[in-house]
């Protein structure tokens, strides 16, 4: 299984309850390959994707967390038609594979927003728009949705060690659920 992503998923492999989990939901390490870089957008995604088929054997599924960096670049409508992009690359490559997209996740700050509340606004249509594209294969991050208090970093945008705990947890919860890990 891939996992690829913006530095949320960075930092998720880095973080300290990756190996608590891993035994929690009784998968090893080699069944998940993360590929996270730091500002990674939805124009990111071959690259990542290529470095990725590079890299690791052919996934049984891919996890995608793109888009919330693009939030102030891209319209509404463009970001659903990269994520639809996105999931059908990977199908054309891997028919096989189960495709599942992480839901952009609550900030207290969006770089470049000169509205706040817009940005947020954007962010849960973008949401609400994937989760009918894709019934089912959205990782949903509940605790995330409204002023997560110690789940955000200072900066606004990524995640503290509980954060990340509380990521990597709805991540395993949807991989246990749909039988993937």
């Amino acid at each position: 299984m891939w996992i690829l992503g913006s530095s949320i998923v960075h930092w998720a492999e880095k973080c300290q309850h990756l190996e608590e989990l891993t035994k929690r939901y009784a998968t090893s390490d080699g069944q998940i390959k993360w590929l996270g870089k730091p500002g990674a957008g939805l124009n990111d995604f071959h690259q990542l994707f290529s470095e990725a088929q590079s890299k690791f054997q052919p996934p049984r599924a891919v996890i995608i967390h793109l888009g919330g960096n693009d939030i102030c670049h891209l319209s509404v409508v463009d970001i659903f038609n990269k994520i639809h992009g996105v999931q059908c690359s990977i199908r054309q490559v891997y028919p096989d594979a189960q495709i599942l997209y992480s839901e952009i996740i609550y900030r207290l700050s969006y770089r470049y927003a000169n509205n706040w509340g817009a940005a947020d606004r954007a962010r849960r249509r973008i949401n609400t728009k994937v989760h009918a594209l894709m019934p089912g294969r959205v990782v949903s991050h509940r605790d995330f949705q409204q002023t997560p208090d110690g789940l955000i970093s200072s900066d606004g945008v990524h995640l503290t060690d509980c954060g990340n705990w509380v990521f990597l947890d709805s991540l395993f919860n949807i991989l246990s659920a749909r039988q993937i890990i």
